[in-house]
């Protein structure tokens, strides 16, 4: 069977989060991204979080079991080696501005381009818009 990736934004809900983390156990996930967790246990195993706390990466044992372990986190970024293959779990707030976006974005750049050409899987919630699409009206 196939490892399985699964992602929500759980928006800081404790309920969400124990019903991810409970579909994670009934689909055998292996790893799951969380963008916005409510908590990500200090010091757990199985759990690696940004700098910020906005995005977490966590990890369980499954009928097929995948080594997994931290390589760097950032602001917004984090990142594991899962098996063969890097994951990283990205969550960019909506309410930053333009430039900061930007930071963030090339520090994730800069993170990706020391695991290419490797596999690497982004996952998350970028948060991305466009001026024009404030301008319209439903």
């Amino acid at each position: 069977m196939p490892q399985r990736i699964i992602q929500a934004n759980i928006n800081h809900c404790r309920a969400a989060q124990d019903m991810f983390l409970h579909a994670m156990a009934e689909r055998d996930g292996g790893l799951g991204v969380i963008a916005e967790p409510y908590q990500v246990p200090p010091d757990h195993p199985c759990w690696a979080v940004d700098r910020c706390g906005s995005v977490a990466l966590t990890w369980r044992m499954t009928t097929e079991p995948v080594a997994c372990a931290r390589i760097e986190r950032g602001d917004g970024f984090v990142v594991v080696k899962w098996g063969h293959v890097t994951v990283v779990g990205v969550y960019i707030s909506p309410s930053i501005d333009v430039p900061q976006y930007r930071v963030v974005l090339g520090n994730l750049w800069d993170c990706l381009t020391k695991i290419l050409p490797n596999p690497v899987v982004v996952a998350g919630n970028f948060n991305a818009k466009l001026a024009l699409w404030s301008r319209m009206t439903p």
